[in-house]
C-alpha cells in the first residue's frame, strides 16, 4: 500500500484543525469586532487578495451586496494597478494573505489613502500587513509548505463571519452553521478515498479539467482551479455555468472532463442540463450534487453526494471532492501531490 501524501494528510487534518480555529474566532470576539467596526459609516467596502485569497473573498462581497451595502471584490494586482482611484478616505478596505507578505498586498497598504480603515486577514499576527490594520483577523492555523487546504478554509470562515457580522446577523445562529458545516466537512473527509477512487475508476487521468458551478459554489470553482493547476499541475479552467453555454461549451467532445456542482434550490435543474448534454456530446461529468438533488440514472455520469448547511456555506464542504481528485491525479502521474515545483507558498514578486 502506497503511504499518504503530505497533502492527503492536510485535508484529513481540516475538519479539526476548523474546529480548534472557530474556538479561537468565538474566544478573540470576532463578531463582536466587526460589529463595531460596522457602526461607522463607509462609501465602500472593497475585499481583495490573491490566488485563493481572492476566491475567499467572493461570496463575503455577495453577502454585503445581497444587504444592500457598496462591496466590490477586487483581485489586488488589478485593484492596485489600474484601480486605485476607487480607494478614498472613507474606504473599508479588507486585504486577505494567508502569509501578510505577499506583494501586491503590501503595495496596496502603501497605495491606499492614509485615512482609510484596513481590515488584515491573516495567519500571521506579526506579519507587516497586520502593521497597517485597524483590525486584524487571524486564521489561526499551523503554517502550510504545500498548497492551501486548511489556511484557505480558514479564510473563508472568517471572511463569512466579516460578512454576516457586518450584516447584522445573529451571532449564535452563524455559530451554529458553522459547526454543523464542520460536521459536513467531516463527513466528506471521511469519504476521501472513495471519492478518489470513484472518480480515478471513472475518468482516469484527464488531459485537462473543467470546474463548473453558478452562484455561491463558484469560489469554489475559482479557487479548485487555482489548487489542481498548482497541486497536480493539471490545466484547469474555472466557469461561471451560464457563462459556460456562451461559448466554452463547444470544447466539449470525447475527453472532455469536468466537475459539476448542483446545489439544491435554485438553479439545480439549469446545472443538470449542463451536466446531461456534456455527457450526450461524449464528455465525462462528475456531478458534486447536494444531498436532496434529483439526478438521472446516466451511465455516462459519476456523482459525489454532500451535506450543506446552506448554498453560502457550500464552499466549506464542497472543495473536498476538488482535493481528492488533485491527490489521485497527482500520484496517478507520479507528481509529489501538493508541493510547488516553480514558486513557493509565499509570493512575494509582483
Amino acid at each position: 500500500m502506497k503511504s499518504e501524501t503530505r497533502f492527503a494528510k492536510d485535508v484529513r487534518q481540516q475538519p479539526e484543525s476548523m474546529r480548534q480555529a472557530l474556538a479561537f474566532y468565538e474566544e478573540e470576539q470576532v463578531f463582536e469586532k466587526v460589529r463595531r467596526l460596522a457602526q461607522k459609516q463607509y462609501d465602500k467596502i472593497v475585499m481583495t487578495g490573491m490566488g485563493s485569497s481572492y476566491a475567499a473573498c467572493m461570496n463575503a462581497g455577495a453577502i454585503l451586496r445581497n444587504a444592500g451595502f457598496n462591496a466590490f471584490t477586487e483581485v489586488s494586482s488589478d485593484l492596485l494597478h489600474y484601480h486605485t482611484e476607487m480607494l478614498t478616505e472613507n474606504t473599508l478596505l479588507v486585504l486577505v494573505s494567508q502569509s501578510g507578505q505577499s506583494g501586491e498586498i503590501l503595495d496596496l497598504c502603501a497605495a491606499a489613502p492614509a485615512s482609510a480603515t484596513v481590515v488584515a486577514v491573516t495567519n500571521d499576527p506579526t506579519c507587516a500587513l497586520a502593521k497597517h490594520a485597524e483590525l486584524t483577523l487571524v486564521m489561526h492555523v499551523t503554517p502550510e509548505d504545500i498548497v492551501s487546504t486548511r489556511s484557505y478554509l480558514a479564510s473563508q470562515i472568517l471572511m463569512l463571519l466579516f460578512a454576516r457580522a457586518f450584516t447584522g446577523a445573529a451571532e449564535e445562529e452563524t455559530l451554529q452553521d458553522l459547526r454543523q458545516s464542520l460536521v459536513y466537512l467531516s463527513e466528506a473527509v471521511d469519504d476521501f478515498d472513495e471519492m478518489q477512487q470513484q472518480m480515478r475508476e471513472y475518468m482516469g487521468v484527464p488531459a485537462y479539467i473543467n470546474l463548473i458551478a453558478r452562484g455561491w459554489s463558484v469560489a469554489t470553482a475559482e479557487g479548485g482551479a487555482l489548487f489542481i493547476k498548482e497541486g497536480a499541475k493539471m490545466p484547469s479552467i474555472a466557469f461561471e455555468a451560464a457563462q459556460f453555454r456562451h461559448g466554452p461549451i463547444e470544447l466539449v467532445t470525447e475527453g472532455f472532463a469536468a466537475l459539476v456542482f448542483i446545489p439544491k434550490g435554485r438553479c439545480e435543474a439549469m446545472q443538470l442540463r449542463i451536466a446531461e448534454e456534456i455527457c450526450q456530446y461524449g464528455g465525462k461529468v462528475v456531478v458534486v450534487a447536494e444531498e436532496g438533488v434529483e439526478l438521472p440514472r446516466l451511465s455516462a455520469m459519476t456523482v459525489i453526494r454532500q451535506r450543506y448547511v446552506s448554498q453560502e456555506l457550500a464552499p466549506l464542504v464542497n472543495i473536498v471532492p476538488v482535493q481528492a481528485f488533485i491527490d489521485y491525479v497527482s500520484k496517478d502521474s507520479g507528481i509529489d501531490s501538493g508541493s510547488f515545483r516553480c514558486g513557493s507558498k509565499v509570493t512575494v514578486k509582483q
